[in-house]
């Protein structure tokens, strides 16, 4: 050929091509040395029929290596924090319509819980009527300036009642919910002022806090 011909020059195999003659190999290997391993016993000679036995052996094993199913030459797929299709994702685990992949927890549409239940709800009132009755003391222990006291009672009244009014409330964007931390504000205000043993300003809080506990019980029908 002249020095001006063009040389042809073979296209590398693409990757899902290489991707599946490396399953085949891997397959095919172990094949191969278990025929070598069985062609090598016993002696030089062997039967016809020991030998059509290993070849047939070997035969069937590359005829399975052949007909590997299609899902298993094609490439690899992934899967990234939860999107996408990956086969072995651990994200499957979860529930198909959960409303996020990142949670345990199954669709709120088939939850046995349901908010509002008649006996939740005379529970948590019956909760909040026994807090109340004891915020009830906190204007005798100002007037004997007993800080101690009016501290015991808010710290171990404040997060029971939060979580029982703010039940009752409904939405955290409604009306009641809003006033139930306007209630809480005011006890806040009680705890600041008895700290700084401003007593008679801890008492006009607490007047504060009862009008706005009325107020939040006509909104939520208490």
């Amino acid at each position: 050929p002249s020095p001006h011909s063009p040389v042809f020059v073979p296209r590398p195999p693409s990757p899902a091509l290489r991707d599946a003659m490396a399953r085949r190999g891997a397959v095919l290997l172990p094949a191969c040395l278990l025929a070598l391993c069985l062609l090598g016993l016993g002696p030089a000679f062997v039967p016809p029929t020991r030998r059509e036995a290993v070849a047939g052996l070997a035969a069937t094993l590359a005829a399975v290596a052949a007909t590997q199913p299609a899902e298993a030459v094609t490439t690899a797929k992934f899967s990234f924090f939860g999107f996408g299709d990956g086969l072995s994702d651990p994200y499957k685990a979860n529930d198909a319509d959960a409303y996020s992949p990142y949670s345990q927890f199954s669709n709120a549409k088939d939850a046995i819980y349901e908010k509002g239940v008649d006996s939740i709800v005379a529970r948590k009132k019956e909760q909040l009527d026994d807090s109340y009755r004891r915020l009830e003391k906190i204007p005798a222990f100002l007037s004997r300036k007993a800080g101690e006291e009016v501290k015991s009672v808010l710290t171990l009244q404040t997060w029971v009642m939060r979580s029982n009014m703010e039940y009752l409330s409904g939405e955290t964007d409604s009306d009641a919910f809003k006033k139930a931390r306007q209630f809480f504000q005011d006890l806040a205000d009680i705890g600041v002022a008895n700290v700084q043993k401003r007593f008679e300003d801890g008492r006009e809080a607490y007047d504060r806090s009862q009008v706005t506990l009325r107020e939040w019980k006509d909104m939520v029908n208490y």
